[in-house]
């Protein structure tokens, strides 16, 4: 092979990555400041991610959580507290603060990760 074929590979593969990253970025940014009304079921096992797309901490752990629901297909549901409709689990939950995760089986509370402690549920559940 010549130098211009392999110098053209790595421009086109650099190109592909830098785009290929760029579009997963927008997706995720799209995803998270998605504001629509979410629905819990009573029987619900899954886990649940309240956050604000406002919320700087919120921002720093999404990537993950995006990560884990999209590419990894784990049974995570977001939600965006920014949404005044989706409010109603702040009281339903008695959530403090954002980020929190709970995570439920048959509709019940099994376990709570809150601010920090989202770090800990994400090291726990591994990829």
């Amino acid at each position: 092979m010549t130098v211009s074929i392999i110098l053209k590979w790595v421009l086109i593969s650099t190109f592909s990555f830098v785009i290929g990253t760029c579009g997963y970025l927008s997706l995720v940014q799209h995803v998270e400041a998605n504001r629509s009304v979410q629905v819990i079921p009573k029987k619900a096992t899954e886990d649940i991610l309240f956050y604000k797309d406002t919320c700087p901490d919120c921002q720093k752990v999404y990537n993950e959580f995006f990560f884990k629901k999209y590419i990894m297909q784990k049974n995570i549901r977001f939600i965006n507290l920014n949404q005044k409709a989706n409010r109603k689990y702040i009281s339903k939950y008695f959530l403090k603060e954002v980020p929190t995760v709970i995570q439920l089986t048959n509709g019940k509370e099994k376990a709570r990760f809150v601010g920090n402690e989202v770090k800990k549920y994400l090291a726990k559940r591994p990829f």
